[in-house]
């Protein structure tokens, strides 16, 4: 590797005991990164800090496993080694500094145990003791809910930095999403924090009284927040009105428009029935994107069957044929270890399809399967929040974001 140190040109060479050559070799620096000694206590400023705690979070485990862009750096480089350079594209860390060598010395007081610098002071990477870990595992996704919390009562224009001060003085913290509104994206006064450790978010919840600038804050875990949210929505009543004439014209041309549109790209639909247990929609997307590009996956957790959308004409009929043909001659098809049944909708199907789409979903669901300008946003979006704010995708917080609270 070019940043482990060699041997001047034309310098002596000098012999030295065996013993102390055993000793050289206890203390020399390995895979090109400054070994770990005893920690001196340096002064480490707030500004430092903060950015200490963004390359971590970069390279945590709440990011890295998602961040296709910065594992596609990691990958490139046999050691996993990603140049400071590169980390300074992010927005979030260009605007606490700019300063190659500012974030280095920096990194380099904070003696991470997740973060390794290189010897040359070009480089950095997650420590290769500290794996990535599995976030989508049942296991993991248990863990994570059961150290996470829900606080409501902050002003709208609270800042990211002013969270993190206020919740470190409960516990270390790995991830904070700021709830926002859809599509206006403006802060919803609650948060979403998940502590580095259980004890901690138990103990926050369980605190007498919580106050933020004056402002009580409502608390409780992660989990009690969906539980109360279901209640809520079971507990109103059924609101049903009469469409208006007009309304109904729009849909109506909306829906031709529509199944014009999409019905043309044909053998773009895939059915499939049986699935390995337990598996997420992040997984089968994995699977099928192999064969052609994933529009979207009607599909929940412990679901049987559902659907897979392809955005390229005959992206379904790709994806069958890819399955068969890797289960063999006289073999069925399998689906994240579990046999499957396909089928390509076609024809009248495909058709029938599109309309329970339309009128499950309605005049949203139209414009968001139209405006594929809208999806590039959303997805552009979605890589700001991971620099600027430790939130999760835009998607994913569409499904949480369900009411007032």
């Amino acid at each position: 590797s070019f940043r482990n140190t060699h041997m001047a040109e034309g310098e002596e060479k000098v012999d030295v005991p065996a013993q102390e050559q055993e000793e050289e070799k206890q203390t020399e620096p390995k895979n090109g990164c400054t070994k770990d000694a005893a920690p001196v206590p340096q002064e480490i400023s707030p500004l430092e800090s903060k950015v200490i705690r963004q390359v971590e979070f970069y390279f945590g485990d709440r990011n890295l496993p998602k961040d296709k862009f910065l594992q596609q750096a990691v990958a490139s480089d046999s050691e996993g080694w990603v140049p400071i350079t590169t980390l300074l594209t992010f927005n979030r860390l260009k605007a606490l500094s700019s300063d190659k060598d500012y974030i280095l010395a920096a990194l380099r007081k904070a003696g991470s145990s997740v973060i390794q610098v290189s010897d040359d002071g070009e480089c950095v990477r997650r420590h290769p003791d500290h794996p990535v870990p599995d976030i989508l595992s049942p296991e993991k996704r248990k863990q994570i809910k059961e150290r996470s919390v829900y606080a409501k009562g902050f002003a709208e224009d609270t800042k990211l930095d002013e969270l993190q001060e206020f919740f470190d003085q409960f516990g270390k913290t790995q991830y904070i999403q700021m709830r926002r509104t859809i599509p206006e994206r403006t802060f919803k006064g609650s948060v979403f924090v998940e502590f580095e450790r259980k004890e901690d978010a138990e103990k926050f919840v369980s605190l007498d009284v919580v106050k933020f600038k004056d402002t009580e804050l409502l608390r409780e875990t992660k989990e009690q927040y969906y539980k109360r949210k279901q209640n809520e929505k079971r507990s109103k009543p059924e609101q049903k009105s009469e469409p208006s004439k007009a309304s109904e014209e729009v849909k109506s041309k909306e829906e031709e428009l529509h199944r014009q549109q999409f019905v043309k790209v044909s053998c773009c639909v895939l059915h499939f029935k049986g699935c390995g247990q337990d598996v997420s929609w992040e997984r089968l997307k994995e699977v099928f994107q192999e064969f052609s590009t994933v529009a979207f996956i009607e599909f929940e957790r412990g679901d049987t069957e559902g659907y897979v959308r392809f955005q390229e004409e005959g992206g379904a009929q790709r994806a069958l044929e890819g399955l068969t043909k890797a289960a063999g001659e006289g073999g069925k098809p399998q689906l994240c270890g579990a046999d499957t049944e396909l089928r390509v909708l076609a024809g009248d199907e495909e058709v029938s399809y599109w309309r329970k789409v339309l009128s499950s979903k309605g005049k949203k669901a139209v414009k968001k399967d139209r405006g594929r300008g809208g999806r590039k946003r959303r997805q552009r979006a979605s890589k700001d929040e991971a620099g600027q704010e430790e939130a999760g995708p835009v998607v994913k917080q569409a499904k949480e974001d369900d009411g007032e609270d």
